[in-house]
């Protein structure tokens, strides 16, 4: 019968066992680094650092559009066949209702632009404005709209939906 000599741990097993433990901590925060950056690099909108330069004009832009005197309001509904359809109605000074109005926009998850939608709504009359969407999942969504005039006045406004 043969016996096994005793192992020894010496200096060199326990560097070797530092560093792979280091080694593999360093290459799973690598992987999920890189997942995480390419997934959302943290950017909603391309070229922010230039649209920041212009940020006075936006703001011009919307004390112009505040002198309007537009006002939106959206709500939700989904049928028991899981469409939903939003509806925005859209008024003016005194609260009259505006008709004629192009309205577009598109719909977002606030995480990630895998689900993208662009809207294009329908005029239903007496200031409404209806969009339906199929195959919508529930949860989070932000919708970013425009409506413009016949006078090419534009109305800019947007949203956090959560659809049930």
């Amino acid at each position: 019968m043969q016996h096994r000599a005793n192992f020894e741990l010496k200096g060199g097993h326990v560097l070797a066992i530092l560093l792979s433990a280091f080694f593999g901590v360093t290459a799973v925060n690598v992987t999920m680094i890189v997942a995480a950056y390419e997934s959302f690099p943290g950017e909603q909108a391309p070229k922010s650092y230039l649209q920041g330069l212009h940020y006075n004009d936006t703001l011009a832009a919307r004390a112009e559009q505040a002198a309007l005197g537009w006002r939106a309001v959206l709500d939700s509904a989904r049928d028991d066949k899981g469409n939903v359809r939003l509806t925005l109605a859209m008024s003016g000074e005194g609260e009259t209702p505006m008709d004629g109005l192009v309205v577009t926009g598109q719909l977002r998850r606030p995480a990630t632009d895998l689900e993208d939608r662009k809207l294009e709504f329908v005029s239903a009359g007496k200031g409404l404005y209806t969009a339906d969407l199929t195959e919508i999942g529930a949860g989070q969504w932000d919708l970013e709209a425009v409506a413009e005039d016949e006078g090419g006045r534009r109305f800019e406004f947007g949203k956090r939906l959560w659809l049930r």
